[in-house]
């Protein structure tokens, strides 16, 4: 029986109560009431218990679901935050408020050259140069005090002895709620700006420099002029060795008016004239000044052959490739060592590939310049011909960029082989131009002239180059008037207008020049034969001067020859 009914009928008959057999049925049917509110009350329960258990995991599914869309979201967002870092050209590094890196993006990486893995954390620090970090700590403390930003032009340690360069900007973000904050630094390579502005730097130098050469070469070459003048006047009834002095004299006196025009014609970007050289003459010249110049614990050697042929080239021009070569092998022996020039014939039987270019079959000049200096790395030889690139400290990384455009301009080709400690030889490659051997001699036999006494008016303010300018259309048989400058020559010619034959004139003078004379000349002469001389001619000048239809145009220093030979043109 169902405690619950056993219980009411105790209450209400007594303990010892014991129902009647006809209640049987009754108490049997109230009993299977109570079992079944029982099982129902248990399913209840159980029902609620199972309920309650669900929502619990229902609500729990459903927060995971939110915080996975939110996690989802945010890596979404990381990706393409990185994905839209990574496209910006420009690195940027992230910092925490520990100064511990947790971002970089790939242009980060490819400047500075090290991993993600590397960068973490404060190994960041290393991609700076040694040189610039206690500059960048300095701003960097200063960011962080200030919470501010800051810009500036450091050094990234770079795998090669060029310096790479980048602009940084740096920022502090928004403090958070615990009052920390991270910083942003955006970099940018300016390696290639650098070195574009060296260039305009090294384009204005040499433009100054063609503004002063051209002064010098005025003063220089009116200097030279008397001398070339004056040869002539002691070339006469002369001993064999007072011949060859008087030789020496004007093959120098040449050859230092071939120094300033070459100085002209590098300061302005050109090449200069190009002449048969001899490059037994030419080695043998340098030889010279490198055993005068250099240290004398280096021993200076030359093996040149002397039926070598002569090669179309500027002789001033290849005088100062060698003597670059030379300079470079001098600072590779600060203890002294040998230096060896030598020269000869080779005939490469196939093209061949070089540094510069592909070398055709057939004959070559071949220069080599060996030292027994200190030698370079194969990671150095790799960029020795760069612009800009230099191991020395003050070099300018010009010299051997500016060897190898020139080389490569005759068409030929420069090789190098070194090992460090074992030395350093320089070959170049010269395609053979047909030229005589016999170097070139100073001319002095002037050719017969006779002026039969015409009058010649010779305008200069250099006294010494009239008073010459005198002597050497004297003996030819001209009658002579001088003039200091324009002004002054111009006053003459109005004085002797009726019987003046020629005017030689130089062209830079004081007051009225000589481009000045000539036009106002040529309205009240025509048709007289003018000679314009000069220490200095600009590309625009000689236009205008040969549009005024000018007999010639010579340039000092000249030999009586020269002069003598205009006024017959």
């Amino acid at each position: 029986m169902h405690r619950l009914l056993s219980r009411q009928l105790q209450r209400h008959f007594g303990a010892d109560f014991q129902p009647p057999p006809e209640w049987q049925g009754l108490l049997e049917s109230i009993d299977q009431a109570y079992q079944q509110s029982d099982s129902d009350r248990m399913m209840l329960e159980r029902s609620l218990e199972l309920s309650s258990q669900e929502l619990i995991e229902f609500h729990l599914a459903e927060k995971e679901t939110i915080l996975r869309q939110q996690l989802d979201n945010i890596e979404r967002e990381r990706k393409h935050f990185k994905a839209l870092a990574d496209t910006v050209p420009a690195g940027v590094l992230r910092l925490d408020c520990g100064e511990n890196c947790n971002f970089v993006n790939q242009e980060w990486l490819k400047i500075t050259g090290l991993t993600a893995a590397e960068a973490a954390g404060r190994g960041w620090w290393d991609a700076i140069e040694r040189e610039d970090l206690e500059m960048f700590r300095e701003l960097y403390e200063g960011l962080v005090h200030a919470q501010t930003s800051f810009t500036c032009e450091h050094r990234i340690k770079a795998p090669t002895a060029n310096d790479l360069w980048v602009y940084c900007t740096a920022v502090a973000e928004q403090k958070d709620e615990a009052g920390r904050s991270g910083y942003i630094f955006c970099m940018v390579d300016i390696t290639e700006r650098k070195k574009s502005l060296k260039q305009i730097e090294r384009s204005q130098r040499l433009e100054s420099i063609g503004v002063l050469a051209g002064g010098i070469a005025h003063d220089l070459n009116n200097a030279l002029a008397p001398i070339q003048l004056g040869i002539e006047m002691f070339s006469k009834n002369l001993s064999p060795e007072d011949q060859r002095l008087i030789d020496v004299i004007g093959v120098s006196a040449a050859r230092g008016s071939d120094l300033v025009r070459n100085l002209i014609t590098f300061a302005r970007g050109g090449t200069g004239t190009k002449e048969n050289v001899s490059i037994k003459q030419l080695i043998e010249e340098l030889t010279t000044v490198v055993r005068a110049s250099f240290p004398k614990n280096i021993e200076v050697t030359a093996r040149i052959p002397d039926d070598l042929p002569c090669f179309l080239a500027n002789f001033t021009q290849f005088h100062q490739v060698l003597l670059n070569l030379a300079v470079n092998a001098r600072d590779a022996m600060p203890e002294g060592g040998r230096l060896g020039f030598e020269a000869k014939i080779v005939r490469l039987e196939t093209a061949t590939k070089g540094n510069l270019l592909v070398l055709e079959a057939g004959e070559y000049l071949w220069l080599s310049v060996c030292d027994s200096g200190m030698g370079m790395p194969a990671d150095v030889l790799d960029h020795i011909f760069e612009p800009f690139y230099s191991t020395k400290k003050s070099g300018s990384g010009f010299g051997l960029s500016n060897v190898a455009g020139i080389i490569k301009e005759y068409h030929g080709d420069i090789r190098v082989q070194s090992l460090p400690g074992k030395g350093t030889t320089f070959e170049l490659y010269l395609p053979l131009r047909e030229g005589s051997v016999a170097p070139a001699k100073y001319e002095h036999a002037a050719p017969a002239v006779d002026g039969g006494g015409e009058l010649v008016l010779v305008v200069d303010d250099e006294a010494n180059i009239r008073n010459l300018l005198k002597l050497v259309l004297g003996k030819a048989n001209f009658q002579l008037m001088e003039a200091v400058n324009g002004a002054d020559a111009l006053v003459k010619v109005n004085e002797l207008k009726e019987r003046l034959n020629y005017i030689i004139t130089d062209i830079h003078m004081p007051q009225l020049d000589g481009l000045g004379l000539i036009r106002k000349v040529k309205e009240i002469l025509p048709a007289i034969t003018i000679v314009a001389m000069t220490g200095r001619l600009e590309a625009n000048e000689r236009e205008q001067i040969e549009a005024l239809n000018v007999a010639a145009i010579i340039e000092k220093p000249f030999t009586p020859n020269t002069i003598l030979a205009a006024l017959r043109l």
